[in-house]
């Protein structure tokens, strides 16, 4: 075997050669000669650092992934056999670790179309009506609970760029968090962007949109990309002709009473009290004098029937109510004497 002198020989691009399983039979001689010279160790160390770091996409490699990989590159590169080994062995030997090389990494780059050869992804579509509400465990860990006349579309798997998902109505998300995988919620022409946090959307047809951040933050934007960044307990919406309030610091938690089972009133007039009670009871309600509209009202309704709840607005409001056949009919004067 030909002793090569290891001054003249270029190292880095040697190793570069050798991962990418490009060597000629005499670079293969010299870079076997170069991992049994123990006083090259820390150079070829060194080497292996400079070609991994120069190795293109290595900063979006999950960490197993590129640990694997890495490993694999260190121990081919000191991998030792006896001199009575021949030199087409030691080829045999190269060319079975790059290929392993090279197809962990593809595997790796390539995933998503490679599941998708195997299993599709499919879309999963959750819808409530009125008088339904539920809770829904999404493939990446996610929990998101549903409103009434709400509907979540997503994949049954995430591909790894980022998770999305769309929604028409109301929901809270407690997202998983995955530093390298955002999760995007489009709402209309809202997106909402995470890496893993809680918060509650209200986006129903022809009303305002609405975010609330109960923990970590949030980023909306519109299709425009005009955007804000939220916090805990801070509260946004956004209607398309004047496009996003003022950020407002609230307590999260009444925006997600729902969730608990609770109908809160917190100066709403009746007829957003109306519409919320049509969509928690599924019945139609009918307000025969237009100046019950106005009335602004406060209360909490836990868990009650939709008897004991209007029993409650009978007496605050003055109004008389009859329900029949999933039709509710409320008459009175207005709310002169409560909230004019």
């Amino acid at each position: 075997m030909q002793d090569h002198d290891t001054n003249a020989i270029d190292i880095d691009a040697l190793v570069r050669k050798y991962i990418q399983n490009t060597c000629t039979p005499e670079e293969l001689e010299a870079f076997i000669q170069l991992c049994n010279n123990p006083f090259l160790e820390d150079r070829l160390k060194m080497a292996m650092e400079k070609v991994w770091n120069d190795t293109p996409n290595q900063a979006h490699l999950r960490a197993e992934h590129s640990q694997f990989i890495r490993t694999q590159i260190e121990a081919s590169l000191y991998y030792k056999k006896s001199e009575w080994y021949q030199l087409h062995h030691y080829w045999k030997v190269a060319a079975a670790v790059a290929l392993l090389l090279i197809s962990s990494f593809l595997a790796y780059q390539y995933q998503d179309s490679l599941r998708e050869l195997v299993d599709p992804v499919k879309m999963v579509t959750v819808h409530n009506p009125a008088g339904k509400r539920s809770k829904i465990l999404l493939p990446d860990g996610t929990t998101v609970w549903l409103n009434a006349e709400s509907t979540l579309t997503y994949p049954h798997w995430f591909k790894r760029a980022r998770r999305a998902v769309e929604l028409s109505g109301e929901a809270f998300f407690e997202v998983k968090r995955k530093e390298d995988q955002p999760f995007n919620i489009q709402a209309g022409t809202i997106e909402t962007t995470v890496l893993g946090t809680s918060f509650n959307i209200r986006s129903y047809q022809n009303e305002k949109f609405v975010i609330t951040v109960a923990t970590g933050k949030v980023k909306v934007e519109d299709a425009e990309k005009h955007g804000l960044l939220l916090l805990a307990n801070q509260q946004t919406s956004y209607r398309s002709a004047s496009g996003f309030s003022k950020i407002e610091t609230i307590n999260a938690g009444e925006a997600l009473a729902w969730t608990k089972g609770t109908l809160l009133f917190n100066n709403k007039t009746f007829k957003e009290v109306a519409t919320m009670l049509e969509r928690w009871y599924n019945v139609k309600i009918i307000l025969a004098n237009d100046k019950l509209n106005n009335c602004v009202l406060m209360g909490e309704h836990t868990n009650q029937s939709l008897n004991s709840v209007l029993y409650t607005l009978q007496f605050i409001l003055d109004i008389r109510y009859t329900y029949k056949d999933g039709v509710v009919n409320i008459k009175g004067e207005g709310c002169a004497a409560v909230n004019p």
